[in-house]
């Protein structure tokens, strides 16, 4: 009976678990980042990326070792959202991850909210200083030269499905929903261009949880036991 296996990534580490066709919990492993978030200064906290995927890679290692061949029908992934990383064209990182409770850019919602005109009324919640969208704006706004250099900005769980199928462009509307997202259209609003000066290439393309992302490579295979060509799914934030 083949399985199914979700990879969740956190503040401190990550969890895999498979699960059979009735639900039943098959094989899990925990792993926790050798190097948890650090604060360089007040009121920042920042996270090497890699720390995300050598724990997942292990747990999904020992997974794969104790399923024994056992076919695997989907992997998905979730972490924590509001946490994003800016990456080059192979999707390696520019710069350490801003966590979700990096506060860098407080006294920029108002600024972000107002050039969100409508979109906040409509969709039923604003900006606060604790979402991406708002640190996207410092970013912008404080280091052009980053935001010129940044080929694309991901979240842990898109990150981490690059690693899995080589794709660095794409994310589902769960973990973007705090930077931006339109979750009605499921489509980048303009005003992110058009006012943050945020050009929308540099936001991955938007799926639905529960869509096929890609493949496992062949690469991620070797690196986590995992069968070649294994179906990837998107997945949701959890928190």
């Amino acid at each position: 009976m083949s399985v199914v296996i979700g990879l969740d990534v956190g503040t401190s580490g990550a969890r895999a678990m498979a699960f059979d066709a009735d639900g039943r919990l098959v094989a899990r492993h925990q792993v926790a980042f050798a190097h948890p978030p650090y604060v360089p200064a007040p009121g920042l906290a920042e996270q090497d990326p890699a720390e995300w995927w050598f724990a997942g890679a292990e747990c999904l290692t020992k997974l794969s070792s104790d399923l024994a061949g056992r076919p695997v029908a989907a992997i998905s992934v979730d972490s924590t959202s509001g946490t994003f990383v800016p990456v080059d064209v192979v999707g390696a990182p520019l710069h350490p991850a801003l966590m979700y409770n990096d506060n860098r850019a407080k006294g920029l919602e108002a600024a972000v909210n107002e050039a969100a005109g409508d979109f906040c009324d409509r969709l039923g919640y604003t900006f606060p200083p604790a979402f991406a969208l708002v640190k996207l704006a410092w970013i912008a706004k404080e280091q052009p030269e980053l935001l010129a250099r940044t080929a694309k900005f991901l979240h842990p769980a898109d990150w981490l499905v690059g690693q899995l199928t080589g794709d660095f462009n794409v994310t589902d509307t769960s973990n973007a929903l705090k930077s931006g997202v339109d979750l009605i259209t499921g489509h980048w609003p303009d005003f992110i261009e058009d006012k943050l000066g945020i050009s929308l290439e540099k936001l991955p393309r938007i799926v639905r949880p529960g869509e096929q992302v890609g493949d496992v490579s062949k690469a991620a295979a070797a690196h986590t036991g995992l069968q070649q060509g294994n179906p990837v799914i998107a997945g949701a934030s959890h928190g």
